[in-house]
């Protein structure tokens, strides 16, 4: 019943609510007449300001996406892919899987976030996993 009910409001939602690009440019241009408004800042200055902090936004996905593709090319390596394969080796439930995912990835995010391909290349070796779930469990692990 549970299951039906969130197949019904995802459903819902796809149709109705959309998408997050829609969402940045309607808030994007919100905030940019509200600054234009409260401040004296004007157009000029306001599309100045935004223009700076779109740069720093990309040097920061730059980094981020490096890091997970440095992680993933070290998961890849023999050495990694052999501790992976061990550590899959230990779950054959889906449970565990999560369990592992949370109590692993909150030793491996005090080094770095790079360590999601663990939760990755465990979920393409066990059978019958909830991916949400298990993504909910990796972004639980990665808090500080």
């Amino acid at each position: 019943m549970l299951q039906k009910f969130g197949n019904t409001m995802a459903s819902w939602l796809q149709r109705w609510v959309p998408e997050p690009f829609v969402f940045a440019i309607l808030l994007t241009l919100f905030i940019s007449v509200t600054a234009i408004l409260s401040t004296d800042a004007g157009l000029i200055g306001t599309l100045d300001s935004w223009y700076k902090g779109f740069w720093m936004l990309l040097e920061f996905a730059t980094q981020a996406i490096l890091l997970l593709a440095t992680g993933y090319a070290i998961a890849l390596s023999p050495f990694f892919s052999k501790a992976i394969d061990r550590l899959a080796g230990m779950v054959h439930t889906p449970e565990a899987v999560y369990l592992m995912v949370v109590i692993v990835g909150s030793l491996f995010s005090l080094i770095s976030w790079g360590w999601v391909v663990l939760a990755r290349e465990l979920a393409n070796r066990v059978q019958g996993l909830d991916y949400p779930y298990l993504v909910a469990c990796v972004y639980l692990a990665s808090q500080p």
